[in-house]
């Protein structure tokens, strides 16, 4: 999807327009049946960020509006109407942190079942 989204605005010349498109992702460890895997975890799984420049009233601009909604996987927007609304500034940083969070930081999820030798 963010993929996806990328490359429309590359065609469709919106680059000054939109800015980050984020999907964030954690890296996570698992330990299971004795065998270690490290995988990509979305920490908001179903949710693409994007940081973009708003009109002067407050609203997406049109180009960018459709741009994103005739993106095949796109299906609605949080917020009212159907039009998404801004995050918080808490909120914001809080995702801008995560999505920074260095590639060496890993998550570790270990899962015992009954029974398990540990």
């Amino acid at each position: 999807m963010r993929e996806a989204l990328a490359r429309k605005v590359k065609i469709e010349g919106l680059e000054t327009v939109v800015g980050r498109i984020e999907v964030p992702t954690e890296r996570v460890r698992t330990v299971k049946e004795g065998k270690r895997r490290e995988t990509d975890r979305k920490l908001y799984p179903g949710y693409v960020f994007i940081q973009l420049e708003l009109d002067k009233n407050g609203t997406i601009p049109e180009k960018v509006w459709f741009m994103i909604k005739e993106t095949e996987g796109v299906g609605d927007f949080i917020g009212s109407n159907g039009k998404p609304s801004p995050m918080s500034p808490k909120d914001e940083e809080k995702l801008i942190e995560a999505a920074e969070k260095p590639e060496g930081e890993i998550t570790t999820e270990v899962k015992f079942n009954k029974g398990d030798k540990i």
